[in-house]
């Protein structure tokens, strides 16, 4: 495999941060990095975070991963029945989405959904559906064009950063552990257990101290050992309330820890202690496509 331009982007909230990696298949190496915070009421406000690469850097960029938070893509969670036919869990799914999506037309959205902690003698499973409309997506692919970039895949925050953590971290494919997305609004809370989603909570974030609460007791209650968190939110004030409940090993993800960084990335010093808050862009470029 010959070496690779690609970027990764996320959008969460009001920020938007980018990663550019130049990578074949033994190595990865941080050409690129730079975030920037909305202006102004466009809905693709984000995609002007590509200003600030060099044109000869971005003539050289082959794809872009995108990942959205939940003011681009709908997140829930919720009970299917496996005895159903696969016609009748895709109705079931649309009513669950009508509920909360109006209106809701399955045709203007792309919805993919992950199963996790199923039940064979009652017959269901959690489901996480994940639902971004075709109009934004479309809108986006047409503004990368125009830059000469391709997008090749879309994924949602937390699940990108799941994707970082377990490729920098291999070693969590044999245990259990939760991966914590810190928002502007919302918590993200997430058990992996041998790679594998084991449960998914979303906790607003004007809970405050009873989302701590609520994290802190299903901690508890799944005796998870290792807690990482990453996100744009008050990440560094949820590690100080984590910390001082006990427990688990509280540790912020750093998804550059087996990457090199360029020297003319100067912008890197800056986000040193920080990097938690790419965790989610670096991801995209490992996760599966939405």
């Amino acid at each position: 495999m010959a070496k690779e331009l690609v970027a990764g982007l996320s959008v969460a909230g009001g920020v938007a941060a980018l990663a550019i990696v130049e990578r074949d298949e033994k190595s990865s190496r941080l050409v690129h990095l730079a975030e920037i915070s909305k202006s102004g009421d466009s809905l693709l406000w984000f995609v002007d975070i590509f200003d600030s690469v060099e044109k000869k850097l971005l003539g050289k960029t082959e794809s872009v991963n995108v990942a959205v938070d939940s003011s681009l893509a709908f997140l829930h969670s919720f009970p299917i029945d496996t005895s159903l036919t696969q016609v009748e869990q895709n109705e079931q799914v649309q009513w669950e989405l009508s509920n909360y999506l109006s209106p809701y037309r399955p045709s203007d959205h792309i919805t993919d959904l992950r199963l996790f902690r199923l039940n064979a003698r009652e017959q269901t499973a959690e489901t996480l559906a994940i639902s971004i409309g075709r109009t934004m997506l479309f809108r986006l692919q047409s503004a990368l064009a125009e830059r000469k970039l391709e997008l090749q895949k879309v994924a949602v925050t937390q699940l990108a950063a799941e994707s970082a953590l377990l490729a920098i971290h291999p070693e969590l494919k044999a245990k259990s552990c939760a991966i914590i997305g810190i928002g502007e609004e919302l918590i993200e809370f997430e058990i992996l257990v041998n790679a594998r989603m084991s449960a998914f909570r979303q906790f607003p974030v004007s809970l405050g101290s009873e989302a701590v609460e609520a994290v802190t007791s299903l901690l508890r209650e799944h005796a998870i050992p290792e807690v990482y968190l990453h996100g744009t939110g008050t990440v560094l004030d949820w590690r100080k309330a984590l910390r001082s409940e006990g427990g688990p090993h509280i540790h912020l993800l750093n998804p550059f820890r087996k990457m090199s960084v360029a020297p003319t990335v100067t912008e890197y010093s800056r986000y040193i202690g920080k990097e938690y808050r790419f965790a989610a862009c670096i991801g995209a470029l490992f996760a599966e496509k939405t």
